[in-house]
């Protein structure tokens, strides 16, 4: 397992985790999509890209569970680049298929674009409000 890689996806998610609760905690973040959250989301994006491109997808043998499951929550985030958000998908349906990832994270992110795209969903994972 590569430990600091794990560890730096830990920390991409945890700092995304922080922003949020800290922009919902003063109310800013149901006010649209935030420009702090944004931010985060667009630099961690970059990152994911960049980690994708020298080891592939983060999967379970590679940064551990937790780190898989950074990965995974980070690509869900990534929601101002949906080029990107399609190729996670791809890389999560063939890396779940493999079993080298949970077949859920494929599913969650099948049925966040497809909401995103005014489909849809296809597991019903994504809460619809109302």
């Amino acid at each position: 397992m590569n430990e600091e890689l794990r560890a730096e996806l830990m920390q991409m998610d945890d700092y995304d985790q922080a922003v949020r609760a800290e922009l919902a905690a003063d109310g800013s973040l149901f006010d649209g999509y935030h420009p702090r959250m944004a931010a985060v989301h667009d630099a961690n994006a970059a990152r994911l890209r960049a980690i994708i491109a020298a080891h592939g997808w983060p999967t379970e043998h590679l940064v551990g569970t937790d780190g898989a499951k950074a990965a995974h929550r980070i690509a869900q985030h990534s929601i101002n680049h949906p080029e990107f958000m399609r190729e996670c998908r791809r890389l999560l349906d063939e890396a779940s298929a493999r079993g080298e990832v949970p077949r859920w994270q494929f599913a969650y992110m099948d049925d966040r674009i497809r909401v995103f795209e005014g489909l849809p969903q296809r597991y019903g994972t994504q809460w619809r409000g109302g």
